[in-house]
């Protein structure tokens, strides 16, 4: 069978197209029978007899040539070697469709795609095939194009009966592909993956992992004495000035520097116990100055400008004793490590000053010596070979948290040691500080004054060189987060004026407090130390205009189970509330009552001048308010919405509850209420025993009596501060009946504080499992020194080898009758049941047993005798 090359466009045999071979051989290469009939292409094909073409086609559906594997559109069975005689006429008949060429008469059977050039030959194959054939494609074509008589199509299958395997023979490998991969290789390709990089890490690898030591520059044993350095190093010069010196300049040059080296007690040490090795650097640069040059032109000693001791500029330097003790506290504390031969930790120490500075009264400083080997041994980290070192070198920063106990747990400074990184690291990740952000002038506005709490005090920074909030600010914003939010702003000079007419800041560095809608902007100008910023924080921590929240009702002195602001033993007090929901008119109605406190101090500072002309009507309630006996507060009726319904009774849709769906009707409210206490009373009735319903009540502490009046006139100051007068006026002098009532709770307000989730997790450094696939991932190179991972690698490859050998060798044992499918039509077995009334097996064929009194009964009206 051969294959009809669709791309060919004309009938011409050309010079490219492959040569037929005319001496066909004796044996079909399917059915291995005597070739009479072949089936010829355009591939020049032949081997293939006509009943097995017919069949691969039809029946197993394969238009594949069977030695070369080439689809095959359209074949031509002719009679064995005439090869040549028809070659010529095959692309023509592909080309043309059923149209004769040159000579003879060509039949074409449509389900096989097979042109015949011997009726015989094509009527056989037809009546093979009687049940698949259309009669309209089932045709005889002459060499006029007319069609010819068709057979009768039988309504019985004809079965194809072939008593010879069909055996399709695999595609020829040389020429048609050059670049296959063997089928052994194909095979074994992981235990040769992984042969391959066992070898490539046991040759290349791992001997980059362990350079030469300067030990072995000398060709003396690993730790050796500084008296054998001595001795080899002597015998090595001698033979430098011998005429017989082959010796490089680069190679006396290391050896040179091993000598230098190894004889400093203070570099041997940190070099031997650690594999330090502070002056590289200067091996490095000598090379590249000397390696031209004769070995006599070299300046020696080569270290003589770079041993620094650093032991006079250390402090607080920890023994073993000391650092038990400090760990020991509750407080956070930051360790140097450092060597008195680097001359890097000589360089940091005037930054390690400064970070001490910094970090003062947040985290406590030391340092400790590596050659303290009991306290070094605790920070040091080791490879797969048991070597001690330090990955980042000497200087080292660790830290322990302040819930810290055991001398392992701690935290690795990760990054490039500066001041800045190390406070912002410290005051992140190991105390927890909030950080403070930067805001452009469009964003402070939206993200920061309007997304704050409406109860705190807005603390912004200017800043004109963009540096972080220093940690006693951090610090700062988080002691004062339930009064205030902070926030930076880098000052520039084109925004100044802006700045000055909205804040009235004039130049950086300054610090600006917004204690409430319509308040004045409280401005700082100049740096300030930790006590300075602590006094002003002090000052200004509250609005002018407090709010009423369950964590400061009591010390506002407007909750029923506390006391006054003046002292526990005042009987009656006040309280001044403007209830509503956030927005534009609570905001309004904040700024009057404001203002009219501030009239009523006004007038306290007045009476104190002795001008008392203009507080006769406002003189009761300045006097309360210079005795801490009134109050001024505002209540989030959106938040609070059962207290505000309580003190408002049925009024307070406008005020209380939250916003509906295109509600407009914000109407804050003015109300004071009176508080009593009666001494009497409450002596009654702590001297009553409660019971345990009345403690889980909250009853053990009785409240104090309370009396409500709302204003109802206009919002002007004036007329405000005369009501609350006239009202503390009545009820300092008239006798009201005293009663309690259970009053709804605050709603707790808590604060957001995010930061303090990255300190809820710290573990000791390395112990657990997100800090152990971290470091395994971020250090994947220290298995590069692990010499393990080499036969690994071999020991997997042979296994692997070894299992495709045995599962490819059970494979080829197989029969064919073992391989053999099982008909799909068989039924399955259904299973055995058991005969007997316990289940116990039966011999197989025996008869069941017959009980002795058992009978048969005849069915009424059956058929039987």
């Amino acid at each position: 069978m051969s294959q009809l090359s669709g791309s060919v466009a004309t009938g011409n045999h050309s010079d490219d197209s492959p040569a037929v071979v005319d001496d066909v051989g004796p044996e079909c290469a399917v059915c291995m029978e005597p070739v009479e009939w072949v089936a010829i292409g355009l591939c020049g094909h032949h081997e293939v007899c006509s009943k097995c073409t017919v069949q691969i086609r039809v029946f197993h559906r394969d238009r594949r040539c069977c030695i070369c594997r080439r689809q095959c559109p359209a074949v031509v069975v002719t009679e064995a070697g005439r090869g040549s005689c028809v070659y010529d006429e095959l692309a023509s008949l592909v080309n043309n469709g059923r149209v004769d060429t040159v000579e003879g008469h060509y039949w074409y059977h449509s389900i096989s795609a097979a042109y015949f050039d011997d009726k015989r030959q094509f009527e056989e194959t037809r009546s093979m095939c009687s049940d698949l054939d259309d009669p309209d494609e089932a045709t005889s074509m002459s060499p006029s194009g007319a069609k010819g008589p068709s057979s009768a199509v039988t309504t019985r299958r004809a079965k194809w009966q072939n008593p010879h395997p069909i055996r399709i023979p695999s595609p020829l490998p040389p020429a048609l592909s050059p670049m296959a991969i063997p089928e052994e290789a194909r095979r074994y390709w992981l235990p040769i993956l992984l042969s391959a990089a066992g070898f490539l890490f046991q040759l290349f690898i791992l001997p980059k992992s362990f350079p030469p030591s300067h030990y072995d520059a000398l060709g003396i044993q690993r730790f050796a004495p500084v008296e054998r350095v001595v001795e080899a190093y002597g015998v090595l010069s001698k033979g430098w000035l011998a005429e017989t010196n082959d010796r490089s300049t680069v190679d006396i040059l290391k050896i040179r520097y091993a000598y230098e080296l190894l004889t400093n007690p203070i570099l041997k040490r940190d070099y031997d116990l650690f594999g330090l090795d502070y002056h590289m650097d200067v091996l490095e640069r000598v090379k590249d100055q000397y390696q031209k040059e004769h070995f006599l032109k070299i300046d020696l000693p080569l270290l003589k400008d770079s041993l620094v001791h650093s032991t006079d500029h250390a402090f607080n330097v920890l023994t073993y004793e000391s650092f038990m003790s400090a760990i020991a506290k509750d407080y956070p504390m930051l360790i140097l490590l450092y060597s008195k031969g680097s001359p890097r930790c000589a360089q940091f120490i005037e930054h390690w000053k400064q970070i001490a500075t910094r970090l003062d009264g947040l985290a406590n400083t030391a340092m400790v010596e590596v050659g303290d080997g009991q306290l070094a041994g605790y920070f040091v980290e080791q490879r797969f070979s048991q070597q001690p070192f330090f990955r980042n070198g000497i200087p080292a920063v660790v830290a322990y948290p302040a819930n810290c106990r055991s001398p392992s747990c701690y935290m690795r400074f990760p990054g490039e040691l500066t001041v800045d990184s190390v406070v912002d690291w410290v005051a992140s990740s190991i105390v927890g500080l909030p950080r403070i952000l930067y805001y452009s002038k469009e964003a402070l506005g939206p993200q920061f004054i309007g997304k704050s709490g409406h109860h705190k005090v807005k603390v912004i920074f200017f800043s004109s060189t963009g540096e972080r909030a220093t940690p006693f600010l951090r610090q700062a914003a988080q002691e004062y987060s339930s009064y205030a939010s902070f926030a930076f702003v880098m000052w520039k000079e084109d925004e100044s004026q802006i700045w000055w007419n909205s804040l009235g800041v004039e130049s950086a560095p300054a610090l600006v407090f917004l204690k409430g809608p319509g308040a004045k902007p409280v401005v700082y100008h100049g740096t300030f130390s930790k006590s300075e910023f602590t006094e002003i924080m002090e000052e200004h921590k509250h609005q002018e205009l407090r709010q009423l929240r369950s964590d400061t009702s009591l010390e506002l002195g407007c909750d029923a189970r506390g006391h006054s602001r003046a002292r526990k033993d005042m009987a009656i007090w006040y309280c001044v509330v403007v209830a509503g929901r956030p927005g534009v008119e609570l905001s309004k109605k904040r700024q009057i009552l404001r203002k009219a406190q501030d009239q009523l101090l006004s007038a306290v500072d007045a009476s104190t001048t002795g001008n008392v002309e203009n507080i006769v009507e406002v003189a009761s309630a300045a006097t309360a308010l210079k005795d801490d006996r009134l109050t001024f507060v505002w209540l989030d009726g959106e938040v609070q919405k059962k207290i505000c319904a309580f003190y408002l009774a049925t009024d307070y849709n406008g005020a209380c509850g939250p916003r509906g769906f295109e509600d407009g009707n914000d109407k804050p409210e003015v109300f004071i209420v009176r508080f009593q206490r009666n001494a009497t009373y409450e002596a009654l009735k702590a001297d009553k025993k409660y019971n345990l319903m009345d403690t889980l009540q909250g009853q053990d502490t009785p409240d104090a009596s309370q009396l409500v009046a709302r204003y109802n006139g206009l919002d002007e100051i004036l007329e405000i501060n005369k009501w609350v007068s006239q009202v503390i006026k009545d009820g300092d002098t008239r006798e009201i009946p005293y009663f309690t009532s259970k009053v709804p709770d605050l709603i707790p307000e808590e604060t957001s504080k995010e930061w303090l989730s990255s300190t809820k997790s710290i573990r000791s450094a390395g112990k657990g499992l997100k800090e152990r696939v971290k470091y395994n991932v971020f250090n994947f190179k220290d298995y590069l020194t692990d010499p393990r991972v080499g036969p690994a690698l071999l020991l997997c490859a042979c296994i692997s080898w070894a299992t495709i050998w045995f599962k490819h060798s059970q494979s080829t044992q197989k029969t064919p009758k073992d391989e053999a499918p099982k008909e799909k039509t068989e039924k399955r077995r259904r299973p055995k049941l058991s005969t007997t009334l316990f289940g116990q097996p039966t011999t197989e064929g025996a008869a069941d047993p017959e009980p002795k009194d058992a009978r048969q009964w005849e069915m009424e009206g059956s058929d039987s005798d």
